[in-house]
């Protein structure tokens, strides 16, 4: 088989909704043979189990799920308050601790004490791991409105090489994956098996809540981050960073006057909203639709994240899954 084959239908497995041999080998544009056998592979290696039963009343057949035990550490630098957290396949909270980046002290004693005492607390509670992955900030200067002096001093994905050193003197494993907010959720879209929204004529995302992010991912894959805070005043900036006090009907202007500066920018096929406050919905969609209809706009569609898990924790998450994958399954 060749080796971009074994990478679809690895990717297709870890993918999909509980998938059958069936399934990957009609998504893929395969014989159920090929399907099959990556499928025996996956669970030989112990990285996918088998469950056998019956789906919208067809026959019973082998659904194939992430074992139980594969659990990914996800290391998160992109913000102020380091966290270190184990998720099980199904991005489940087995354990988490945090670190409040201290101004006070040196960047390299922040990263120590953090992986040091929450690296002992993760050995502590025992539950097994397979990968880690670190999570970085995009660009520091785009991405908060406060908390100005520890933000000037994260760590960025450029210093992949250091973290790395760090997380294996503390665990005895290398990292996995090195990914910026913006990679990870890009890694997200392509792993959701629901949506083929990346293979449009590009996608702009927009994220309002603890954070202000905003970037385009072309079709070809290549990211551009955003400023969005420019063109916001004052008072609606002072509303995100108090965003326990915005209402959902504030909420929705913001995301308006965000997506008409994306659509403005770049034309996405796709516009993606997400928060961590008061989620995007339907109505949301609905006021952008309108927006965009009374200023004689053609919209983009538009998507939106109702989850409380972030995207950027799922793409992180099925992408240490695949690379962990890739190490076993060969030609």
């Amino acid at each position: 088989m060749r080796p971009s084959l074994v990478d679809d239908l690895i990717h297709a497995y870890l993918s999909g909704n509980a998938p059958t041999r069936a399934s990957v080998s009609e998504r893929c544009g395969v014989s159920r043979a090929s399907a099959g056998k990556v499928a025996k592979a996956l669970v030989e290696s112990k990285i996918m189990c088998e469950k056998t039963f019956s789906m919208n009343g067809d026959a019973p057949s082998a659904h194939l799920f992430v074992d139980d035990d594969v659990n990914v550490m996800i290391i998160d630098l992109s913000t102020p308050r380091f966290s270190l957290t184990l998720f099980d396949p199904n991005a489940q909270v087995k354990f988490q601790a945090t670190y409040s980046y201290d101004t006070s002290v040196l960047f390299d004693d922040n990263l120590n004490i953090f992986l040091s005492r929450c690296g002992l607390k993760a050995k502590q509670s025992e539950h097994p791991y397979s990968a880690i992955a670190v999570i970085y900030a995009d660009d520091i200067r785009h991405t908060y409105l406060e908390n100005a002096e520890a933000k000037s001093i994260l760590p960025s994905i450029h210093n992949e090489e250091k973290i790395d050193r760090l997380v294996f003197s503390v665990f005895h494993k290398h990292v996995t994956k090195h990914l910026t907010v913006s990679m990870a959720i890009c890694e997200s879209l392509k792993f959701n098996a629901s949506s083929s929204i990346l293979d449009k004529a590009g996608v702009s995302y927009i994220f309002l809540g603890s954070r202000l992010f905003s970037f385009h991912v072309y079709q070809n894959g290549s990211i551009t981050v955003c400023s969005p805070q420019n063109i916001l005043s004052d008072n609606e900036k002072e509303l995100i960073i108090k965003s326990r006090s915005i209402s959902k009907d504030e909420l929705d202007t913001l995301f308006i006057r965000l997506a008409i500066f994306m659509d403005s920018a770049f034309c996405p096929a796709v516009m993606l909203l997400e928060s961590d406050n008061l989620l995007p919905d339907d109505d949301t969609a609905q006021k952008l639709y309108r927006a965009f209809a009374l200023k004689g706009i053609t919209p983009p569609i538009i998507q939106y994240k109702s989850s409380d898990k972030p995207l950027y924790i799922l793409g992180a998450i099925k992408s240490s899954l695949f690379a962990i994958a890739k190490k076993y399954i060969i030609t």
